[in-house]
């Protein structure tokens, strides 16, 4: 796992059932099946929001975004700034 889905996973396994974390070894693994519930998917949201200085859409709150710990990974990479190219020309 990169960085980010590693910050990623570290934040949803607050969210999870003890005994489900080990799942978050696997990037692809459905949450839902992991325990992840509507109300912890919130709790998740606002984690995720303040630690990695990201805002969620609306139009991104919805399972398909928080289906796994990738593809959380690729909404919040999503919603980073591009960085920048280094081209300092005058």
């Amino acid at each position: 796992m990169d960085e980010l889905m590693t910050r990623v996973a570290d934040i949803a396994r607050r969210h999870l059932p003890p005994e489900s974390s080990t799942a978050l070894s696997d990037p692809d693994a459905e949450l839902t099946a992991a325990g992840l519930e509507s109300l912890l998917v919130v709790a998740l949201l606002v984690d995720l929001e303040q630690e990695l200085s990201v805002t969620f859409p609306a139009e991104l709150i919805q399972w398909d975004t928080f289906r796994s710990v990738r593809s959380i990974s690729r909404a919040v990479a999503g919603l980073r700034p591009a960085p920048a190219t280094g081209d300092t020309t005058d």
